[in-house]
């Protein structure tokens, strides 16, 4: 059996936990869980051969084409929520003050342990057919190339927390396609970095990866490749248009690994950046709060839906808030979900020895966008569905993070 060989180190605080839910534990069914889902993010033919390499109960597929071992290396290190750390990084007071780590987490995190920064693990994927298929190999690499530099793992791992560093991994005579795939661990800087993520996703999204052969009697796949959690490579814009939104960010300055606590000002500043741009963000702030209070009612959804929902509004001297939700389906036969999830991924990266604040905004749909957009945002217990947002607020935060880190 042909094995690959990982080397996985955490970067922030990771909320993952067993069966009882509050003991820290890095399980196997969660990662393969995870692979799947960014397998899927970069193979646009991911219903015809996920079955294949995860398993699947139809179709006669059986088991899952490897298997995967998860090691945490010498006693497990645990890390409870430090609330003097945390604190370090208050400006202001009352309603007006702000931190990034605390805008980042929820209430549940605080109250739960995590796996501590730092902890190292090792991870083996065993093929079970041997050798491999070089598709097979690619859509495995692939998988956790994204998983461990675009993903994360556990509670708010959209939001910073359950980062981790790719070490190393081989042996490369054996998994030659690594060679595409460099990890940005091993980069210099922070321009080194960006030309490895570069790379690594034009590779991803070139047609040989994972380059599917035809099936019998077809002729060569003409597929549209994809950077994409969920349907489409595509999405309609506000304006009807249709355009790639994936888009990345990466704070150039760093903060050395080696400082005590360094996870937690990168965290800070990843937090900040999203604080800032979205606190009493206008039009949303005034206009919800005014149909609150009897003025005019609301038409548009608010722009930070597209952010994720369901988001909630409270005001001081306002009785009761607002809260927004995602709606699919008709009038007549629609529901309503407790959730949209968000396609901004905040993440810490490891490059050389200094972590580097992340923001990626994946391609995905946006509630209520476009003629062909399957959900919405109603306002709960307050009528239908609203009109799309005028703006979507998200590509106004991708632009102004990237100026806030480019100094210019």
């Amino acid at each position: 059996m042909q094995a690959l060989d990982l080397k996985v180190r955490a970067v922030t605080p990771v909320y993952v936990a067993g069966a009882a839910g509050s003991t820290p534990e890095a399980r196997v069914p969660s990662f393969k869980g995870l692979l799947r889902f960014w397998y899927r993010a970069f193979d646009s033919q991911f219903s015809d051969y996920e079955p294949k390499i995860f398993g699947g109960a139809g179709g006669n597929y059986g088991q899952s084409a490897f298997l995967l071992r998860v090691n945490e290396h010498g006693a497990p290190r645990r890390w409870s929520w430090d609330r003097a750390l945390v604190a370090k990084f208050d400006e202001g007071r009352g309603r007006g003050a702000k931190n990034g780590i605390n805008y980042l987490a929820n209430m549940a995190v605080p109250r739960r342990e995590a796996i501590a920064p730092s902890a190292e693990f090792t991870m083996r994927v065993i093929c079970l057919r041997r050798p491999p298929k070089p598709e097979v190999r690619r859509a495995l690499l692939g998988s956790l190339w994204l998983l461990f530099h675009l993903g994360g793992a556990g509670s708010r791992s959209r939001r910073g927390f359950g980062s981790f560093s790719l070490e190393q991994w081989g042996p490369t005579d054996q998994w030659p396609e690594l060679r595409d795939l460099p990890l940005l661990a091993l980069c210099r800087d922070a321009a080194e970095a960006q030309e490895a993520l570069d790379l690594a996703l034009r590779t991803l999204r070139s047609n040989e990866w994972p380059g599917w052969p035809p099936a019998a009697g077809e002729r060569e796949h003409q597929r549209t490749p994809r950077l994409n959690p969920r349907i489409d490579t595509r999405d309609i814009d506000a304006r009807g248009s249709t355009t790639s939104n994936f888009r990345f960010a990466l704070d150039p300055r760093g903060f050395y690994d080696g400082a005590p606590d360094a996870w937690a000002s990168a965290m800070n500043e990843a937090g900040r950046a999203l604080q800032d741009f979205r606190l009493r963000r206008a039009p949303d702030y005034a206009d919800v709060k005014n149909s609150l209070k009897g003025g005019r009612p609301l038409r548009h959804a608010p722009e930070r839906a597209t952010f994720g929902l369901p988001i909630a509004f409270n005001f001081q001297g306002v009785q009761g808030g607002a809260q927004f939700q995602a709606f699919r389906g008709t009038s007549a036969g629609g529901y309503t979900s407790d959730r949209h999830a968000s396609p901004l991924f905040v993440r810490i990266l490891r490059v050389g020895d200094q972590l580097h604040p992340a923001y990626f905004r994946l391609d995905a749909p946006v509630p209520g966008v476009g003629p062909g957009s399957t959900s919405a945002v109603v306002a709960r217990s307050r009528g239908g569905p609203l009109a799309p947002p005028s703006r979507l607020a998200l590509d106004d935060f991708m632009d102004q993070v990237s100026h806030r880190w480019s100094g210019s």
